[in-house]
């Protein structure tokens, strides 16, 4: 019988500033609250999982929160805009500025 894996996929989190890395952790789900999107329309919130298609977003000033498995939060930063993008359960995102 073939063995199965039972780890709950993940997510890794970058979060990258002029002044170098800011973040960089395992998660299980991402959240970007940015509102409104940089070009000024829709906006809100944007939820990132494991096996999620790849995107790439354009970020106004916002929110980025991590949240583990059991739902207990990892990361809450405050962005000033910039774009984030997600491929192969990678979040990468590129801002001008991060605060607590």
């Amino acid at each position: 019988m073939p063995e199965t894996n039972t780890q709950p996929k993940q997510l890794k989190l970058r979060i990258v500033t002029p002044a170098g890395p800011a973040a960089d952790l395992f998660c299980a789900s991402v959240r970007l609250d940015i509102l409104p999107a940089k070009d000024g329309t829709g906006g809100g919130k944007f939820g990132i999982r494991p096996g999620h298609l790849p995107a790439m977003l354009s970020l106004g000033n916002g929110k980025v929160t991590a949240y583990s498995h059991s739902a207990a939060l990892l990361l809450e930063k405050e962005l000033q805009g910039g774009f984030a993008t997600v491929a192969d359960d990678v979040v990468t995102v590129l801002t001008s500025s991060i605060t607590e």
